[in-house]
């Protein structure tokens, strides 16, 4: 546990280390769902389409924390990576 708890720490609070990874895991599987899904969502824009992902990450971050945000970032550039259509058209 941190100093300052975030909001995940605060909503699903768990002591178990086991409990929490998993947590942690499905946490950021889910935010890389959630980020995939802003990507593809565009708002028409003049003279470029504007995407939701920048406020999904701003939420993302101050939701989990900075080191879970990161890790959930992380996850979604290495779907990207591998080749998985997650980025913006």
């Amino acid at each position: 546990m941190t100093a300052y708890p975030t909001l995940l720490d605060t909503t699903l609070p768990t002591d178990d280390r086991t409990r929490r990874m998993l947590r942690n895991a499905g946490i950021a599987i889910a935010g890389s769902l959630l980020l995939t899904v802003s990507a593809k969502t565009q708002i028409a824009f003049y003279p470029v389409p504007m995407t939701m992902q920048t406020l999904v990450i701003m939420v993302l971050g101050m939701a989990l924390g900075p080191r879970l945000g990161a890790a959930t970032v992380m996850l979604y550039l290495g779907q990207g990576a591998l080749g998985l259509p997650v980025f913006a058209g």
